[in-house]
């Protein structure tokens, strides 16, 4: 092989090894709301509970950062503690910094290139899409 062909070959191998090498973590970054959907057959019972849960989820951001700590912001309050991810079914976790409960609660599950939060109301299912910025 000579000197004219051996230059690709070994960019392409540096390339191949820095890719296997850093794992690509696909939940690390901020994440904003797109969209929050709703299945009730109550709306019109709780319509007023239902406009003020949508509003909250819809001022949601996540942000997740490399170290494992996370920033929940809604609305002007910040909630920070640490998250874990389940890579084989898409989970993520948070525990909360002064929470009373030691436990990690689920927030959201990956799916798609999204994060999906599914949360039973008073009023029934609602779930909230984040995307990442």
């Amino acid at each position: 092989m000579n000197l004219k062909h051996s230059i690709p070959v070994f960019l392409f191998l540096i390339l191949l090894f820095m890719a296997c090498s850093r794992p690509k973590n696909k939940i690390v970054g901020v994440w904003k709301v797109q969209k929050v959907e709703v299945d009730t057959d109550t709306i019109t019972a709780k319509s007023e509970a239902l406009k003020t849960s949508k509003q909250r989820q819809q001022s949601l951001r996540l942000e997740l950062f490399e170290d494992k700590t996370i920033n929940i912001i809604s609305m002007d309050n910040t909630f920070p503690g640490t998250w874990s991810f389940n890579e084989s079914s898409g989970n993520i976790y948070v525990r909360l910094e002064g929470a009373a409960v030691d436990d990690s609660l689920q927030i959201g599950q990956y799916e798609d290139g999204m994060i999906l939060k599914r949360e039973k109301k008073p009023f029934g299912w609602m779930v909230t899409y984040f995307e990442k910025e």
